[in-house]
C-alpha cells in the first residue's frame, strides 16, 4: 500500500508477484492500494494492482468519501486505467459523498460538471432517429450511463429545458445533484 501511495511501480511489482501482497487492505480512510495509486495518478501502479485484483468487490471498492477508484482516475485523468476499470466492470453510476458519479468526478468543480451536463445532454447518436429521446437510443444511454438523465431530460427537439429538475420534495436539484436555490 505504501509502495502504491508513493507511485513506487518497481516495488508494487516485485510486491505483487513475490510477495503476493494483499490488495485487500484498507488504510485508515478505507483506501485500497488501487484508490491510492489512483489518486497520486500512478497509472503503471494502479494498471500493475489492477492485473492482479481477481475479487470484483475490489473493483468497486469505496473509501470513506464513498469514492470508488473509478471515481478517483477520471478525477485524475487516468482514461487507460478507466477502461480497464470499465472492462472489469466499475460502476458508472455510483456516487461519492459529494454526489458524483465518476462521469461528474472528471470536472474541477460544479460549474464544470453543469457545463459537461449540458454538453452531454445534447449529443446525439451518429444517425438521427425520431425517438432520439427514447430510452434504448444511444444518447439516452449515454446519458444515463453518466448519471445524468433524472436531472437534464431531453426536448423533443432534443434540446434542454432547462439545467434543472425539481425531486419529489419540490426542491429544486442542479445538473449535478446539488441543491440550489
Amino acid at each position: 500500500m505504501v509502495a502504491a501511495d508513493n507511485g513506487r511501480s518497481g516495488a508494487v511489482a516485485l510486491l505483487l508477484h513475490r510477495a503476493k501482497a494483499d490488495l485487500s487492505l484498507l488504510d485508515v480512510n478505507k483506501n485500497t492500494a488501487l484508490h491510492l495509486a489512483c489518486s497520486k495518478a500512478n497509472e503503471m501502479c494502479a494498471m500493475l494492482i489492477l492485473k492482479e485484483i481477481h475479487n470484483p468487490i475490489l473493483i468497486n471498492a469505496t473509501n470513506s468519501m464513498l469514492q470508488m477508484p473509478l471515481h478517483i482516475a477520471a478525477r485524475n485523468g487516468l482514461a487507460t486505467v478507466v477502461q480497464a476499470l470499465l472492462n472489469r466492470g466499475a460502476t458508472v453510476l455510483a456516487v461519492d459523498e459529494e454526489g458524483h458519479t465518476p462521469a461528474l468526478a472528471c470536472a474541477s468543480n460544479k460549474a464544470v460538471a453543469d457545463c459537461l451536463a449540458l454538453i452531454l445532454s445534447t449529443m446525439k447518436p451518429s444517425s438521427s432517429t425520431p425517438s432520439s429521446s427514447s430510452p434504448s437510443s444511444p444518447s439516452f444511454n449515454l446519458l444515463k450511463h453518466c448519471g445524468i438523465t433524472a436531472a437534464c431530460p431531453p426536448l423533443p427537439n432534443g434540446g434542454l429545458r432547462h439545467g434543472y429538475g425539481k425531486d419529489r420534495h419540490g426542491a429544486t436539484i442542479g445538473l449535478d445533484g446539488y441543491l440550489t436555490e
